[in-house]
């Protein structure tokens, strides 16, 4: 009569590839969250870039060159001028809503006429990201390197912008 049944070794065998597999997707799976804020992210930053350019046909940019606005704060009304019908109902802000802008906590940073004068952009809009990008616009090569520096954004270039001309 045969005995049915695994072997002591195939089971140890099976529970050593389950470990390995789960060692090699663990991190991955737990990266995740973060990375979906910040997807949300840079899709509010295009948005946002593209109502401001919107605007800018029609009317003059909000600030002075080099100041630094916030996209919205915090109680939801916008520096920019930005209107929630613009976007759906909701002016964007930072999934988390707390927003790792010094200048800007809950929102996006506005940045007019970036860079060295005479500046080649319009604007900026900065967001900060919790997993690295380098994204041009935030490396120390960026044309916003200086500006953006300076309201906190560059962090080991873990940020997101998009220049307007």
């Amino acid at each position: 009569m045969k005995n049915k049944g695994f072997t002591l070794i195939e089971l140890l065998i099976v529970i050593t590839i389950i470990g390995i597999l789960a060692v090699a997707f663990l991190p991955s799976l737990l990266g995740a969250p973060s990375k979906a804020r910040d997807t949300q992210r840079i899709a509010d930053v295009q948005k946002i870039a593209g109502v401001m350019t919107t605007k800018q046909i029609g009317d003059s940019l909000p600030g002075s060159a080099g100041d630094v606005l916030c996209s919205v704060i915090a109680d939801g009304t916008s520096p920019l001028g930005l209107d929630a019908p613009d976007f759906g109902g909701t002016i964007p802000g930072d999934p988390t809503g707390t927003q790792a802008v010094e200048a800007c906590t809950g929102g996006y940073a506005y940045i007019n006429a970036p860079g060295a004068a005479p500046s080649a952009y319009s604007f900026g809009i900065y967001a900060h990201l919790e997993n690295n990008t380098g994204n041009i616009a935030c490396s120390a090569a960026g044309a916003l390197a200086n500006d953006a520096a300076e309201i906190g954004i560059i962090e080991n270039g873990d940020c997101y912008g998009v220049l307007v001309q």
